[in-house]
C-alpha cells in the first residue's frame, strides 16, 4: 500500500540520519513495487496476473531509478522478479522502466 511506501521512505531516512548502512536499491525496489500495486488497485484491476505484472514493473522501475540505469531494471526484472516468459517479455515492464529512467535523469541529471 502507499502507507507502506511512505513508511519505507521515512524509516530509510531515519536510518540514514542515524548513520545506518542502508543501500538504496532495496528500498527503491520496494517503494516502486508498492506504488505500482496501489496504482493497479486504483485502476480496479482484479486480475492476479495483471496485478503481479504491475508489481514486477514497479520493482524493476525502482531498480532502474536507484542506479540511473534503465537496462539494469530490465535485467533485474528478467532475472530476479519474473517467473514466466510472459512477464519477462512484457511491454508494460519495459515501458515503466524507461519512464523511470527518464524521470531519474530529468530530476537528478545525467
Amino acid at each position: 500500500t502507499l502507507r507502506i511506501a511512505l513508511g519505507k521512505v521515512l524509516m530509510t531516512c531515519l536510518g540514514l540520519i542515524c548513520g545506518a548502512s542502508i543501500g538504496r536499491e532495496g528500498p527503491s525496489v520496494q517503494i516502486g513495487a508498492s506504488i505500482m500495486h496501489a496504482f493497479s488497485r486504483a485502476m480496479r484491476q482484479h486480475n492476479d496476473v495483471t496485478r503481479h505484472g504491475m508489481i514486477l514493473a514497479g520493482g524493476a522501475a525502482g531498480m532502474a531509478a536507484a542506479f540511473n540505469t534503465p537496462l539494469a531494471g530490465v535485467v533485474f526484472a528478467i532475472e530476479e522478479l519474473a517467473h514466466s516468459f510472459e512477464q519477462k517479455s512484457s511491454g508494460r515492464t519495459l515501458t515503466v522502466i524507461i519512464f523511470s529512467g527518464i524521470t531519474a535523469i530529468a530530476l537528478l541529471g545525467n
